[in-house]
């Protein structure tokens, strides 16, 4: 039986909630208290932490200053490292050398191992790790709200929808000890989203969810209409890393980022360009066998070659003589594929999908007058420098008729300007949303680069230029 206390830093949005813990017949809270972030005073906090409550803590961290995700590679791949790494670019929007991550394998699956990746940008994790280390503050354990609330609902392979309610509404899905997904919920419409998604990328129908702290009927209606079982519970994410048994400088198997002593390489201050997931594309098969124990991934893509080039060292002599033939080549070339889309290399064409599993997308044929806004899954990533930016986008694109928008993680540099990325099946819409983004944001650039297993057809970063 546990009997020892614990103090959790919970990390929000403007404060940070410090409660120490004592489990033994019942759960204790023998010391509370919130402190405001001002983004300087974290030295200042943590010194106080460490008067009033305990010289080792642990800290949950919410879904907006955290990535969750999850990378498949073939049981056969040999280099493992670089495929996590591949991974993490496809999935996260922010560069791989501005993250600290971890990974862990979870499963194995139709020949291909899952793992889970937890990441956390490098200007947080230094902030953490530093003034905690000025302060005299041990760290024993990082950790997400979703991976907190995971470890709680380990009671069955069956993947589940969890909705947890506190000052944020946050979803997740897990199945085989993994969140699959998490998003901070803004919009009844994101369930829908979210249940197509793990549809049409895992192959996985959601019969059972998890409400804790949720009172709103609507949501409980949205999901007795698609015969989706509830279960009511008090999770207590606290609680959860109170019970983690990975820390620091102990080997377990769960995910656990270990603090840092001195300060990372410095952070690049440039545009970001997020166009860096070239390879290692994941397709998956329209065929899925209804089996909640087995995910049916695609097994095509462990057979995708990537083409290679060989460099050849020319010698002295040859490169005088053909280096302005060259330049000359490359001018022209270059100015021919300006006026041509720009196309990613080894891009291998996804399997016909049922329209039943994802929103339908526009043929080519199709005008604007047929193009349904209610139709497009939509992302905003607000990196404008102002709080209220993504909000108000939000409402003048539903004022306009679309509905499947959400807000994910907020946290990137305020150096990004505005992009807008789309997924090729969807790129008949980059017209029609440019168009009404037009007041809002004069001048975005475009990528049509999102993979055709994004949870959203399109991708908005709110920049610094946005109106």
């Amino acid at each position: 039986m546990l009997n020892q206390k614990k103090t959790i830093l919970y990390l929000q949005k403007n404060k940070i909630q410090v409660k120490t813990l004592s489990v033994g017949e019942e759960i204790k809270i023998i010391n509370s208290q919130d402190y405001k972030i001002d983004g300087q005073n974290f030295l200042k906090i943590f010194k106080d932490i460490r008067k009033k409550f305990d010289d080792d803590v642990r800290i949950l961290l919410n879904e907006k200053q955290s990535y969750v995700v999850v990378v498949s590679i073939p049981d056969d791949e040999k280099n493992i490292d670089q495929k996590i790494k591949q991974g993490i670019q496809n999935i996260i929007p922010v560069e791989l050398d501005q993250l600290v991550y971890d990974s862990k394998k979870t499963f194995t699956n139709q020949k291909k191992s899952f793992y889970q990746i937890f990441a956390v940008e490098k200007e947080l994790f230094e902030i953490l790790s530093l003034q905690s280390k000025k302060a005299d503050l041990n760290i024993e354990a990082v950790e997400s709200l979703s991976l907190a609330l995971a470890r709680l609902i380990r009671d069955d392979d069956q993947p589940k929808l969890v909705i947890y309610k506190q000052e944020e509404t946050v979803a997740l899905v897990v199945c085989h000890n993994t969140v699959l997904l998490s998003i901070t919920l803004t919009a009844l419409s994101e369930i829908g989203n979210i249940l197509n998604q793990i549809k049409k990328q895992y192959c996985l129908d959601i019969k059972k969810a998890v409400l804790s702290g949720v009172e709103k009927d609507e949501i409980k209606e949205f999901l007795n209409k698609r015969k989706i079982s509830i279960i009511e519970r008090n999770l207590n994410p606290l609680l959860s890393l109170y019970k983690k048994k990975d820390v620091v400088q102990k080997k377990y198997s769960d995910l656990n980022l270990k603090m840092i002593s001195k300060p990372l390489k410095k952070i690049i201050k440039e545009k970001k360009t997020l166009d860096n997931a070239n390879i290692n594309k994941k397709i998956f098969q329209n065929g899925c066998e209804q089996d909640y124990e087995n995910l049916c991934l695609a097994k095509k893509d462990s057979n995708v070659k990537q083409i290679k080039q060989k460099k050849k060292k020319p010698n002295v002599i040859i490169i005088f003589i053909i280096l302005p033939i060259l330049l000359f080549s490359s001018i022209f070339i270059t100015m021919k594929s300006m006026k041509k889309e720009s196309k990613k290399i080894n891009y291998v064409t996804p399997p016909t999908i049922s329209p039943t599993e994802i929103h339908p997308s526009p043929t080519p044929e199709d005008n604007k007058a047929d193009l349904s806004r209610e139709d497009i899954a939509m992302e905003l990533i607000n990196s404008s420098g102002i709080d209220e930016k993504s909000d108000e986008i939000k409402d003048h694109l539903e004022s306009l008729g679309y509905e499947g928008i959400t807000i994910t993680n907020s946290n990137l540099k305020e150096e990004m300007l505005s992009l807008i990325r789309v997924k090729k099946i969807s790129k008949d819409y980059l017209e029609l949303v440019l168009s009404d983004l037009e007041e809002k944001i004069s001048t975005p650039s475009t990528e049509i680069n999102l993979e055709n297993d994004y949870l959203y057809d399109i991708s908005i970063i709110i920049g610094k230029d946005s109106t």
